[in-house]
């Protein structure tokens, strides 16, 4: 358990202490560890970008990161700004097995 008074106030750190311990884990059980970006339907609207991957490249960029944030859809493919509907999920997952040769 961290010692909350350390930081208290600063969840954020809360937050990259457990994700430090998340990596340690897979590290010392040989899996190997990604960290992915969903599509999402324009997330400057709904997230600081600049500060998102400022902290990755400071904190963790030791952890392969595959972007998919701006991946190409068809609004067709989206149930609501952060989540695919059924025709989306397909078309990702597909390009998810390309990516790791899953065929």
């Amino acid at each position: 358990v961290p010692n909350m008074e350390q930081n208290s106030g600063n969840g954020r750190e809360v937050n990259y202490d457990y994700l430090r311990r998340i990596i340690s884990l897979c590290r010392s059980n040989n899996v190997v560890l990604y960290f992915l970006e969903t599509p999402t339907f324009h997330p400057e609207y709904f997230y600081d970008q600049e500060y998102f991957y400022k902290a990755y490249r400071d904190n963790f960029s030791d952890v392969d990161f595959l972007d998919y944030s701006k991946w190409p859809m068809d609004p067709s493919e989206r149930y609501d700004a952060h989540h695919l509907n059924h025709k989306g999920a397909v078309r990702f997952t597909e390009e998810i097995k390309k990516r790791f040769n899953f065929n």
